[in-house]
């Protein structure tokens, strides 16, 4: 089981609610998504034959600027999430086929490729990808990719990203992981 909680007070927000306390019932949407991705990239890892229920708990208080290695981490907090499970699990007892490193990775409108966007960047980009994997394979690709964005790739009409932009785009994230891997 994974569960992905994001609390409020760790950044300073104060909710606005009655309660004023941080949601400790059912999950949001946004949480329920981040649960799944560190679930999909970490599930593959585990050995058919283990059959004990481990659970992950990941508890965000606040993301702050993080440099491992030359990669350089400024607050994707689900990246951050699934690298320290996936970190967790290489130094527990679990039988775990790891480590796993997490990288988003976004497409400026003018084809410059970001690694581990601000918000404000992501919120711009013509392609948001969040790309996990191990070091000789892919486990995980999710991406949201704008509209409105896509004419400024080429001269063609928008008819989506070329092909082989893709393919460097996942070259790059793929990449961008070896140094998270080594770490762990």
């Amino acid at each position: 089981n994974v569960e992905y909680r994001e609390r409020a007070h760790g950044v300073g927000k104060i909710p606005m609610r009655i309660n004023r306390r941080d949601n400790v019932g059912a999950p949001s949407e946004s949480e329920v998504l981040a649960s799944r991705a560190i679930d999909r990239a970490l599930r593959p890892l585990f050995p058919e034959e283990a059959y004990n229920k481990e659970d992950q708990i990941s508890l965000t208080c606040s993301v702050q600027s993080l440099n491992l290695q030359g990669t350089s981490l400024s607050g994707d907090p689900v990246a951050l999430a699934i690298n320290s499970a996936s970190a967790a699990l290489m130094e527990s007892s679990i039988p775990f086929q790891g480590p796993v490193g997490c990288v988003r990775v976004c497409l400026s409108r003018d084809s410059k490729l970001i690694l581990d966007p601000s918000p404000k960047e992501r919120k711009n980009s013509v392609l948001d990808l969040l790309y996990a994997g191990v070091k000789d394979r892919t486990l995980m690709i999710e991406f949201n990719s704008m509209q409105d964005g896509m004419e400024v790739l080429g001269d063609e009409p928008a008819v989506g990203i070329p092909e082989d932009k893709v393919e460097e785009i996942i070259r790059f994230a793929h990449n961008s992981i070896q140094s998270l891997i080594e770490y762990q």
